[in-house]
């Protein structure tokens, strides 16, 4: 929920919009390489409380 004023300065309760998960695939680039920053995640050794 958010909040949103009118045009003559009420002040409303909004609902969100739905997302649907199909929806957001759709808008992603699937031969985009992935972030440089994430590079390291897929070579870092574990070091002590992850669960494998």
């Amino acid at each position: 929920m958010k909040l949103e004023t009118t045009a003559d300065g009420k002040v409303v309760l909004a609902s969100m919009p739905k997302f649907v998960l199909a929806d957001m695939i759709a808008q992603c680039d699937l031969k985009a390489p992935p972030p440089a920053d994430l590079a390291l995640c897929n070579v870092a050794q574990p070091v002590g409380g992850e669960v494998l």
